[in-house]
């Protein structure tokens, strides 16, 4: 209904909270549905919501998975486990394994596993 791009925008700033879209196109918690997800979106979500009041959850896995991919990352660049860890407030020891994880996940999927 509101794309990709627009989905990821809306749960950034909404998850985790309770939202009631209005019933007209006006107020505080419209200006800033239109400006996160663009206003021609806001208004069709608006329209298709008007009145309702939703809880907006926070999708903790796929938050996890970007952050473990970050690590990855960032290790693969050749940073050091012990900066990694603190940069993102765990041990060492998880960065490790979170690490090995994700090559293991790489190689599988490049069916070289």
């Amino acid at each position: 209904m509101v794309g990709d791009a627009a989905y990821r925008r809306f749960i950034a700033v909404f998850a985790g909270t309770a939202v009631t879209f209005p019933k007209h196109p006006r107020g505080a918690f419209f200006a800033t549905l239109a400006r996160v997800i663009g206003p021609a979106v806001a208004e069709r979500v608006r329209v298709r919501f008007a009145g309702e009041s939703i809880y907006i959850t926070m999708n903790l896995a796929e938050q996890r998975a970007c952050r473990n991919e970050e690590i990855s990352a960032r290790i693969e660049a050749g940073e050091p486990h012990d900066a990694v860890a603190r940069a993102y407030h765990t041990t060492v020891r998880h960065v490790r394994r979170i690490a090995a994880s994700i090559s293991r996940i790489d190689v599988k999927a490049r069916g070289l596993g």
